[in-house]
């Protein structure tokens, strides 16, 4: 579990500062699905690990709605939150498949 958490807590730590702060772009349309095309191809990719987390998925479909209210601000933000919860999710995935039992040692 301690290389688990020692590889996991700073992956998490550091995706979720970057969400954070993730972009300084204008929100409009041509940004917003910069920033979507993204979303989805990490969504996929961690998708395709078997990894995804519902997170992602719902923040993709709220980013949806948002656009589609004309709120380009919020799309853009719910997007990169869905970018960075796919991300987080493709390093857990990675860190889990390297974990070892260390209990047994």
């Amino acid at each position: 579990m301690k290389n688990l958490k020692t590889t996991l807590l700073p992956v998490i730590a550091i995706a979720l500062l970057s969400a954070g702060c993730a972009t300084t772009d204008t929100p409009n349309k041509a940004n917003y699905e910069r920033v979507l095309g993204e979303a989805h191809a990490a969504f996929d990719k961690s998708n395709m690990m078997k990894a995804a987390w519902l997170t992602a998925e719902d923040a993709l479909d709220d980013a949806k709605k948002a656009a589609e209210a004309g709120d380009w601000e919020k799309a853009m933000k719910l997007a990169n939150k869905a970018k960075a919860h796919s991300e987080i999710a493709q390093q857990q995935a990675m860190a889990e498949a390297n974990a070892t039992a260390n209990f047994l040692e």
